[in-house]
């Protein structure tokens, strides 16, 4: 069960219990274009090569979830190479936010800092959703 938050440009990406990461958020924090859609990026010959080799026994590494929570969760590669897919500036911001993460355990965007500091029960308020979330599942 993930324990940890990672949030890239403001946005909070929700993990599933096997600690996938979810595109859908990634694809928030980019920006949202239709273009940089995940279901686009999945479907591409690079995706599809990458997704085949990875082969982590009892870990798929995208699994999809419908619903409310839901979204296409993948793991930490493929987070990587989607964010490649997107652009080279987003793709060091989502570097930068993992290696926050791996190193302090949560990972606050550097344009969110200011936030954070004025109002602290805002994010930790939704630390807590997502806890809450992920207890379901």
């Amino acid at each position: 069960m993930p324990t940890n938050t990672l949030v890239v440009a403001d946005v909070t990406v929700r993990q599933d219990s096997q600690g996938r990461f979810n595109l859908n958020d990634l694809h928030t924090a980019a920006g949202g274009l239709k273009k940089h859609q995940p279901s686009n990026w999945l479907r591409s010959e690079q995706a599809v090569d990458l997704i085949a080799e990875l082969d982590i026994p009892g870990i798929p590494g995208v699994s999809r979830i419908r619903g409310r929570s839901g979204g296409t969760f993948v793991v930490k590669e493929l987070v990587y190479a989607y964010a490649m897919w997107i652009s080279p500036k987003f793709h060091l911001e989502v570097i930068r936010s993992y290696d926050r993460l791996a190193t302090k355990g949560v990972a606050v965007h550097h344009t969110a800092a200011e936030d954070v500091l004025n109002d602290p029960l805002k994010y930790m308020g939704a630390i807590l959703d997502q806890a809450r979330e992920l207890q379901v599942m």
